[in-house]
C-alpha cells in the first residue's frame, strides 16, 4: 500500500518528535541518577552541559543566540570571556589596526574585526554541517535588520540600492553587497554575500565570470548579471560592521586558509 508525500512528511514529524522525547527522557532519567548517587553542584554543571549538547544536536539555539549577542561596539576582553580566545588571528593589510579574529565550529566560522579593544565588525558565514549528530538541518541564523535567513531565501528578497559590490573569482569565489542601515541599525552597514565554501558552488563561479565580462564589455548589461545573481543564490554569510567594504571583503578565508588553519 503506497503512502502520499503528506503521509511521509507527517511520518517524518512524528519520528522527530518521537526522537526528541526519548532523549527528554533519557536525559531526565540520567539527572536523576546523578542526584541520588552525587554532588548537586556537580550534577548541576553536567546536566547543563548534556542539555546543550541536546540542543545542539536538535536545533541551532544556542549557536544562534551566541552569535546574535555581539554588536559592533562592545568591549573585545568582555566578549571573548564567552567565545574564549581565537583560534586564528590575523591583521588587516588594508585597514591598519585592524585585526580579524576567528572562530570555527561545524555550523558556522565567526568573525571578529577589532581594533584595541573595541569591536568595529562580526561576520557570521554558515558552514555545511557535516556531523551524524545534527539533526537541526543546516544553520541557518536570521539576518540582522532583515526577515531572512541564511542559505534559505533570495538576496532579491531584500532591496538593493547601493550599487557597491565586492566580488572575486580567483583566490576566493565570492560575491558580497552592501546596504546601508538607518538609526535602528545605529547607521552601520550590513553586508550580504555568498563564497564558495563547500561543494556544488561552480555555479556561483559562472555566474561571478559573466558579471566580470559584462562589467568589461558593457557596463550597462552589469546591472542584469548582478540582478541574475541576486535572483538565483542565498547569502551564507552576513557582516555588521562600519568598516569599509573592502576591509569586510578582506576578511573573507580562502577555502584553502580554512582547511590549513582549523584542519
Amino acid at each position: 500500500m503506497s503512502t502520499t508525500g503528506e503521509e511521509r512528511d507527517e511520518n517524518a514529524v512524528n519520528q522527530g518528535l518521537t526522537a526528541i522525547g526519548r532523549a527528554r527522557s533519557s536525559f531526565l532519567y540520567l539527572i536523576g541518577l546523578m542526584i541520588a548517587f552525587g554532588n548537586w553542584n556537580d550534577t548541576k554543571e553536567i546536566s547543563i552541559t548534556i542539555y546543550q549538547v541536546i540542543l545542539k544536536s536538535f536545533t541551532h539555539q544556542v549557536e544562534e543566540a551566541k552569535v546574535h549577542s555581539i554588536n559592533v561596539g562592545n568591549y573585545l576582553p568582555y566578549i571573548e570571556k564567552s567565545l574564549g580566545p581565537p583560534r586564528v588571528i590575523k591583521p588587516s593589510k588594508n585597514h591598519k589596526g585592524v585585526q580579524f579574529r576567528y572562530y570555527h565550529n561545524d555550523k558556522y566560522l565567526l568573525t571578529l574585526m577589532a581594533q584595541g579593544d573595541r569591536i568595529q565588525g562580526v561576520l557570521v558565514q554558515a558552514m555545511n554541517v557535516d556531523s551524524p549528530l545534527n539533526l537541526a538541518g543546516p544553520f541557518a541564523p536570521t539576518v540582522p535588520y532583515t526577515n531572512i535567513r541564511l542559505s534559505t531565501q533570495k538576496l532579491s528578497e531584500i532591496p538593493f540600492e547601493d550599487p557597491r559590490i565586492n566580488y572575486d573569482n580567483h583566490n576566493l569565489t565570492y560575491y558580497m553587497e552592501r546596504h546601508e542601515l538607518d538609526k535602528s541599525g545605529m547607521f552601520l552597514a550590513l553586508y550580504l554575500g555568498r563564497t564558495e565554501y563547500g561543494e556544488g558552488e561552480q555555479a556561483l563561479g559562472r555566474a561571478l565570470s559573466q558579471l566580470s565580462t559584462s562589467i568589461s564589455v558593457n557596463p550597462e548589461s552589469s546591472y542584469k548579471a548582478v540582478r541574475d545573481i541576486r535572483e538565483s543564490f542565498s547569502p551564507n554569510f552576513y557582516s555588521i560592521s562600519e568598516l569599509s567594504s573592502e576591509t569586510v571583503a578582506e576578511s573573507l578565508l580562502t577555502t584553502h586558509e580554512i582547511k590549513t588553519l582549523f584542519k
